[in-house]
């Protein structure tokens, strides 16, 4: 995904890499792939109760990556002459 490039290989890797709140951001990240693969997963074997609570979990992640990327922002900021 386009934030896996940013947060791996491009300008999050290379300018943020040694901050705190960057490196929080990548099991929550984790999470959210994982989550989803797993909901697509259940749901694909008619597992759908274990579907929902595994996109309900995904969207917790997801909600604790934009939290991580608001402490990044932040953090940066402070940063700034």
């Amino acid at each position: 995904c386009r934030l896996g490039k940013w947060f791996y290989q491009g300008e999050g890797a290379q300018k943020y890499a040694t901050q705190a709140s960057f490196k929080a951001i990548e099991k929550p990240h984790a999470d959210v792939h994982n989550y989803g693969l797993a909901a697509l997963k259940d749901a694909a074997i008619g597992n759908l109760e274990q579907a929902v609570t595994n996109l309900s979990l995904m969207e917790d992640a997801s909600t604790n990556v934009v939290n991580r990327l608001t402490d990044l922002s932040r953090d940066i900021a402070k940063d700034l002459p």
